[in-house]
């Protein structure tokens, strides 16, 4: 995710609102899953409601910050950066921070705004396993632009482990149309 915070700002340079689109697989879960954390970190998470806590790469997009107390943060269990020459201690991460600002989900605000979709930006997948189903491909995108549309997604009880005979990739695609706005 740093390089990533990297390239979009030196990309964006000075400009505050540029154009941005950044998709792809990120292994994330929008909402944090306790279940996925260290045994150390899973009793500070216990009775968490998964789906009130973003996950600590979909917070960081989306909020711009990843605070160091959330649960998914090295430092909220224990992380460390290497020690430096002549230090005894090593030094935490601290919060992270995009430079950006937010940045916004192409599917959650397209379920968001069709509410005729029977599906919702909880439920639609992009793979699926015997042991596992979710989101956890994205299109992130920030400026002067808006969603048109965007491939539909299906959720997890309308497909059957994939790969397979209709999907060859165990990720479906994600796909979005965008329109620029004015200034």
């Amino acid at each position: 995710m740093a390089t990533v915070c990297r390239l979009v700002r030196s990309f964006s340079g000075e400009c505050d609102m540029c154009n941005t689109i950044i998709c792809g697989d990120f292994n994330s879960l929008a909402y944090f899953q306790p279940e996925f954390l260290p045994v150390s970190q899973y009793s500070r998470a216990k009775g968490e409601d998964p789906f009130e806590v973003l996950s600590g790469v979909y917070r960081l997009l989306t909020k711009g910050i990843l605070n160091q107390s959330h649960p998914c943060h090295p430092d909220s269990f224990g992380k460390r950066l290497p020690l430096k020459q002549g230090e005894d201690k090593p030094e935490q991460f601290g919060d992270f921070d995009t430079g950006f600002g937010p940045i916004r989900n192409v599917y959650a605000e397209t379920f968001f705004l069709d509410s005729k979709s029977k599906s919702s930006f909880r439920t639609v997948i992009t793979t699926k396993t015997d042991q596992f189903h979710g989101a956890i491909d994205y299109i992130f995108w920030r400026g002067h632009m808006k969603v048109v549309k965007c491939l539909e997604l299906p959720r997890a009880e309308d497909i059957q482990p994939i790969p397979d005979h209709v999907f060859p990739s165990d990720h479906l695609a994600v796909g979005s149309v965008f329109q620029f706005t004015q200034l």
